[in-house]
C-alpha cells in the first residue's frame, strides 16, 4: 500500500488557491524492467500545487505513453522538476518495497522503479532557496599511486556549483583518470581533496574506496567495479578542506 508523505496540512482555502497553480514535471521511462536508461522519450505533466496524481504501473502497459486518459509510470528512469514547488515522487522499487524521493525545483533525479504518484507542495520554495548554490572545489590525482590529500597539478582545481537539492553523479572508471569534467561529463577517479566554499551550505559526498594497488594489478581495472562495493558517505562543511583517497561517486547540495 502506498505510504504517502503529505506536505504540511492545509485548509480548504489554501487547497483551492493552490489549485490555480501547477508544477511542470518531465518524466522519462524505460520500455522494460532491464532498461537502464530512458527509452520512450520525455513525457510532461502539470501537477496542481497541493495535489497528488497517481499513475498506472501495470507492466503490461510498459510500452504505452500518456494517451489523454491514463498516465503510465512503469520503469521510471529520470524525473525533472521544472517548477518552483517541491515535488515528491512515490516509487515501487521492488514487488514488496516502496520509497519516495524529493525533487527540488530546477533539478533532475535518476531513478529505477515504477512511478506510483507525484505530489506537489502547496507553496513554492522561497526565492532565497531557488537562488542558493553549493560551490565545491574538487581536486583529483591523475593516477592511483598518489596518497591521501595529494592531488595532481595536471588536473588542477575543478569547481562545481549545485542548486539546492541537486546531485551530480560522477563516472569513476579509471580509464578517465586523466580527464577533467566538461560539457556534462563528470569524472571522479582518484579523489584527493574537496573544499566547500559556500557559507550555510552542506554538501553530501559519496565515495567508493579504491582497491589496493597490488590487487588492482592482479585483477585488472576492467573488473574493479564488480569487486569493490565499499561505499561511504560524509558531509562536507563549508571552508573546511577534506582529504580523501577514494573515487568520487556523487555530490548533493543541501542546507
Amino acid at each position: 500500500m502506498l505510504q504517502r508523505f503529505r506536505f504540511a496540512s492545509v485548509t480548504a482555502f489554501i487547497l483551492f488557491t493552490a489549485s490555480l497553480h501547477s508544477v511542470q514535471v518531465i518524466y522519462e521511462r524505460g520500455d522494460g524492467a532491464f532498461a537502464s536508461r530512458p527509452v520512450l522519450g520525455p513525457e510532461e505533466i502539470d501537477v496542481p500545487a497541493g495535489a497528488l496524481v497517481e499513475f498506472e504501473t501495470d507492466w503490461k502497459h510498459e510500452k504505452k505513453k500518456w494517451d489523454g486518459k491514463t498516465r503510465y509510470g512503469s520503469h521510471l528512469r529520470k524525473i525533472t522538476n521544472k517548477g518552483t514547488h517541491m515535488i515528491i515522487a512515490y516509487l515501487r522499487t521492488s514487488p514488496t518495497a516502496e520509497s519516495q524521493i524529493r525533487v527540488f525545483p530546477g533539478t533532475s533525479e535518476s531513478v529505477k522503479g515504477d512511478l506510483l504518484a507525484l505530489e506537489a507542495a502547496p507553496e513554492p520554495l522561497a526565492a532565497a532557496d531557488l537562488q542558493f548554490r553549493c560551490n565545491v572545489v574538487v581536486e583529483r590525482s591523475d593516477n592511483m599511486h598518489n596518497g591521501k590529500g595529494r592531488p595532481s597539478a595536471s588536473l588542477g582545481k575543478e569547481q562545481f556549483s549545485l542548486r539546492l537539492g541537486e546531485m551530480i553523479i560522477f563516472d569513476t572508471d579509471w580509464q578517465h583518470e586523466k580527464k577533467k569534467s566538461a560539457k556534462g561529463k563528470y569524472y571522479g577517479p582518484h579523489l584527493r581533496r574537496l573544499t566547500g566554499t559556500t557559507s550555510g551550505a552542506r554538501v553530501n559526498v559519496r565515495t567508493i574506496s579504491p582497491l589496493p594497488a597490488e590487487m588492482a594489478k592482479r585483477v585488472g581495472l576492467g573488473v574493479r567495479k564488480i569487486i569493490d562495493k565499499s561505499f561511504q558517505g560524509t558531509e562536507l562543511q563549508p571552508g573546511v578542506p577534506m582529504e580523501f583517497q577514494a573515487d568520487l561517486l556523487s555530490l548533493r547540495c543541501s542546507r
